[in-house]
């Protein structure tokens, strides 16, 4: 067995198990894929050169995120909720960042295609027992194994809150576009593919958030607008990935939401229907099963309408008024939002305003900074994958707070390398990492 062939399944549980938090150590805010993580840093710092990547603007990043935070955390004037938890998983996020470019940086194009096809591969396979578990409505099944849902009728895998998984899945069609674009995808391989990116997309689906379904559909748009900049476009590629799902989408709101998508009035109707196992209208999946979830609250959607619209406003309202009382450095590590209560403080789930109300002005134009060197590196690698991931990345974001999740800091790292080698641009043909084939 050579390296190459042990580091893809490696990297590819590695990932998988970095959204994992239902398996975490009872009690302890770390686990399986915590240690495996600091694991991976110490291997960096000894064998990967890791110190030659301690100035890339990706560290200078944290450096200045960890001094601007931590000035807020002695002057705001707000005393946020989760400091200590959310502290440590940045110090964990900015390590794992280090531990990203020093291993991205020293494999070649051949090793990260297959470590990319691999990761989505074991994917879809840990997600089998848990999707299994979302059909049937195996609630005391899924709980004993770890792969609890936030509701039976929201897939969460391993990760205690469905987000996090969706946030996993988020850039895969991205990047499984990126290695296999000079792949042939015609006959019995177009088949594969088509069946592969097929079940990708129901298990995605779901996860039941729309901000998932939102990046797909406008990256899957964007990839065809600028795909041509790299060179002449794999649009049997596209049209396969268009094709795949928007058949999963329809299967989706025919077996699972039920024929004609009957909308839930308001979430607590959801919920009740999701107790009762019974939901009028959805005969499809409970004549197979003999459990029916609860239905999308529109036509197009496929989440429910207590994690949308109203909540977010008042959530980023508050997190707004927070920012105010501290301009400049915010309140430091933690989370400053709420609801109602005061007292009961929560993420404003919007990745530009959870960094103001933390690390202020300050820390905001520090990540700006980042993310538009970032974009300048893939327009100027004419890569338009590593340029689709940043967009939806931000996309997603604008629901959700994702600074502290490994899988933002792995993917951020991920397209620093890509575009400054050209691995997947029009400068695709730099060979310094490239293997013979």
């Amino acid at each position: 067995m050579t390296r190459a062939s042990c580091v893809a399944p490696a990297a590819g549980l590695f990932a998988f198990a970095s959204v994992a938090t239902a398996l975490r150590f009872a009690g302890l805010p770390f686990g399986v894929g915590e240690l495996c993580g600091i694991v991976l840093v110490i291997v960096a710092v000894v064998r990967w050169r890791a110190r030659d990547h301690l100035r890339h603007p990706l560290m200078l990043f944290w450096y200045g995120f960890g001094l601007a935070t931590g000035v807020g955390f002695l002057f705001g004037s707000i005393q946020g909720s989760d400091v200590m938890h959310t502290a440590v998983a940045y110090v964990y996020a900015a390590c794992l960042s280090l531990m990203a470019l020093s291993f991205l940086d020293g494999i070649s194009k051949r090793d990260l295609r297959r470590i990319i096809v691999v990761t989505s591969v074991l994917s879809v396979a840990l997600l089998v027992v848990p999707f299994s578990g979302f059909l049937y409505g195996q609630n005391a099944l899924t709980e004993a194994l770890g792969v609890s849902h936030e509701l039976p009728s929201r897939l969460s895998g391993w990760s205690k809150n469905p987000n996090q998984l969706a946030f996993f899945m988020l850039t895969l069609p991205i990047w499984l576009a990126a290695v296999l674009a000079e792949a042939d995808w015609r006959g019995w391989r177009g088949v594969v593919n088509f069946l592969f990116l097929l079940v990708l997309s129901v298990f995605g689906l779901s996860i039941r958030s729309d901000g998932l379904v939102v990046s797909w559909v406008f990256g899957l748009s964007l990839l065809a607008v600028v795909t041509p900049l790299a060179g002449k476009a794999n649009w049997r590629e596209l049209g396969t990935m268009a094709a795949a799902f928007l058949v999963a989408f329809c299967l989706f709101k025919i077996f699972i939401d039920g024929f004609g998508c009957v909308p839930a009035e308001k979430a607590g109707s959801s919920v009740e229907s999701v107790e009762s196992g019974r939901n009028e209208g959805r005969w499809c999946l409970a004549a197979v099963t003999g459990f029916s979830p609860a239905s999308s609250d529109s036509v197009f959607g496929i989440g429910f309408g207590e994690n949308k619209g109203e909540v977010r406003e008042r959530l980023w309202k508050h997190a707004i008024g927070a920012w105010r009382q501290s301009l400049v450095f915010g309140h430091g590590p933690g989370v400053f939002s709420y609801m109602d209560d005061p007292a009961e403080r929560e993420e404003a789930h919007n990745i530009f305003l959870d960094i103001l109300t933390q690390g202020g002005i300050v820390a905001a134009a520090l990540f700006a900074a980042l993310y538009l060197w970032l974009m300048a590196m893939a327009w100027k690698a004419r890569d338009p994958y590593a340029l689709t991931v940043l967009v939806i990345l931000m996309l997603f974001g604008g629901a959700h707070f994702m600074l502290r999740q490994p899988m933002l800091t792995l993917n951020l790292a991920l397209c620093a390398v890509v575009s400054g080698h050209g691995w997947f641009g029009r400068r695709a043909g730099n060979q310094n990492h490239e293997e013979a084939a």
